[in-house]
């Protein structure tokens, strides 16, 4: 979800909502989709929190996530060197901090933050374009079609600006998701939202996965992937965030590529909540929040 991270939320986001066109059997559009940055989140200043990751495997992750408005850091260990994970849609600006280095890198996107809760964005490959509305399960959603470059018939997305996600996706093929609000709990003295998703594949096969939002923050805390693939935030703190949490230090140097970073400092899969897209299996409705793309727009700034 291609540079990735651990994400959203490391987890849990998207960012927020659908996504990149990334579907639970492993297929891909021809061409990538371009998520739309979304606006700061509503309700605190900002929040951190543990990040926690489990796969069937056995494998497990965690970092440390720290977000203020639309910006994010993830510290964890890779390798048993620190790195850092800094995303800055507002800028445009990704940055990896290796500490043990005092070493950087620092990447630009092709797509700009307008400050809207839309699904998707215009570029020169693909239209994005609202085409009605419709209410879904209780949701008033809207319809948004990408078109992309040579890729024949559209996608369909259902959205919910209010919350800024998906609840109901259609890709070429055949492919569907549907969400669906099941109850309110509490989490961690949140008031949250419980959300279903089905994943409808060709020849009746179906797919599973779950997601927990807190409205408050503006993001999903729990979030199971059809591939067994669990995620949560815990440890939640809202209130002010350092500003300086999101610059590189004084005495780091930027490294550019093609050079490498230093050994051990490369970042783990699927770790970021605001950047990375979502594995090959999808995430849901969240997926654009919790992990927008950081590839295919990547590319190093110069």
């Amino acid at each position: 979800m291609s540079k990735r991270s651990l994400a959203a939320a490391l987890l849990l986001a998207a960012s927020p909502a659908t996504a990149l066109c990334t579907l639970p059997d492993g297929a891909r559009a021809q061409s990538p989709v371009e998520v739309a940055p979304q606006a700061p989140a509503r309700g605190t200043t900002g929040y951190v929190a543990d990040a926690l990751e489990s796969s069937p495997s056995g494998t497990r992750r965690h970092g440390r996530l720290s977000v203020r408005g639309t910006a994010s850091r993830l510290d964890y260990m890779d390798l048993g060197l620190p790195v850092v994970e800094i995303e800055l849609p507002e800028q445009g600006l990704r940055r990896l901090l290796f500490p043990a280095a005092l070493t950087y890198m620092e990447f630009t996107r092709t797509q700009v933050f307008n400050g809207k809760r839309i699904p998707c964005v215009a570029t020169g490959y693909q239209n994005c374009a609202l085409k009605g509305a419709e209410k879904i399960g209780g949701v008033d959603a809207e319809i948004w079609e990408i078109a992309v470059q040579d890729s024949g018939e559209p996608i369909r997305l259902w959205w919910d600006p209010s919350r800024g996600m998906t609840v109901r996706e259609e890709y070429p093929g055949g492919r569907r998701m549907h969400a669906v609000h099941r109850e309110h709990e509490p989490y961690e003295g949140f008031v949250s939202e419980q959300w279903e998703f089905t994943y409808l594949l060709p020849g009746g096969r179906y797919m599973g996965g779950m997601a927990v939002l807190v409205p408050e923050l503006d993001t999903p805390v729990i979030e199971r992937r059809p591939d067994g693939t669990i995620r949560r935030l815990v440890n939640i703190k809202s209130g002010a965030v350092d500003t300086a949490l999101f610059e590189v230090p004084q005495g780091f140097r930027r490294i550019d590529l093609p050079h490498p970073p230093p050994p051990g400092q490369t970042a783990p899969s699927g770790w970021h909540p605001m950047n990375i897209p979502a594995a090959p299996e999808g995430t849901g409705p969240f997926a654009a929040r919790t992990l927008p793309p950081s590839s295919p727009g990547d590319t190093a700034a110069r």
